[in-house]
């Protein structure tokens, strides 16, 4: 991580190349605001992208600085633009991708909640039954605008991403909204998570798969929320109530057989 003063020097000389200075103390702002931050110089890259298309001149102004919302509101306000822009099937699958790409943290006594970015594999975003193209379009779309990442994972080879700034989690107000109002099926789809890649570590396993109320919770989800889940995620509950059919069919035959 780079200290303040690398900070301040990376900052101004990128402004004096292209010619632009900074209003009195803005560039002591910026950087009181991004100094405790994890990930800050690409934070700070965002924020002065929005500065400087509102600049003045050769000036780049405080009052500017505070219509963008500061570095904390800037990344929340270029991705309010974008969900402006799309339409409304694309709105939603928006919506999907980030609480996805948001780990949520417990409530607990006294102690504040904290939700952080989470990376996921490529697949884990494309809904159930939809074309993996529309997904690639919008995630592509995303990155653009440097709200998500993409990459490669090398062990495996799989397409990753991931959120770019943690800030957007703390400073989207619509991002913050939709893990808020949806919170109890979100932790559940979270914990469903964990299971389907253990499922999938184990070469499908049929010891990995829900049973009794853990399976009866999900079949209950898949029927309210299905369009919400996975293609593995759905995959995964009807193994589990396949499974189930199967040994309810074997014990029935036994019982048969014996009395």
């Amino acid at each position: 991580p780079m200290s303040t003063a690398e900070l301040r020097s990376a900052m101004e000389q990128q402004a004096a190349a292209v010619g632009l200075r900074f209003e009195a103390d803005l560039s002591n702002t910026i950087l009181d605001a991004v100094k405790e931050e994890p990930g800050a110089m690409p934070l700070l890259q965002h924020a002065l992208l929005e500065l400087w298309l509102r600049r003045h001149g050769r000036w780049l102004l405080s009052k500017e600085y505070r219509n963008i919302g500061g570095v904390q509101r800037a990344i929340g306000e270029t991705a309010d633009k974008i969900y402006a822009q799309l339409e409304e099937p694309e709105q939603a699958h928006m919506r999907d991708i980030f609480v996805r790409l948001t780990r949520l943290g417990q409530d607990g006594a006294g102690v504040e909640r904290r939700d952080t970015r989470h990376r996921v594999e490529f697949s884990e975003l494309v809904p159930a039954g939809s074309d993996e193209d529309e997904t690639q379009r919008l995630v592509k779309r995303l990155a653009d605008a440097r709200l998500v990442i993409t990459a490669v994972d090398r062990d495996t080879g799989t397409e990753t991403v991931e959120v770019a700034h943690e800030a957007l989690i703390r400073g989207w107000d619509r991002l913050r909204n939709w893990l808020d109002e949806d919170r109890e099926f979100l932790l559940w789809q979270q914990r469903l998570g964990l299971a389907v890649a253990e499922w999938g570590r184990t070469g499908h396993d049929s010891g990995t798969l829900l049973r009794g109320t853990p399976l009866a919770e999900a079949e209950r989800w898949l029927s309210e929320r299905g369009e919400d889940l996975s293609s593995d995620e759905c995959a995964f509950i009807r193994a589990s109530t396949s499974v189930r059919k199967r040994r309810k069919w074997f014990q029935g035959a036994a019982a048969t057989l014996f009395f």
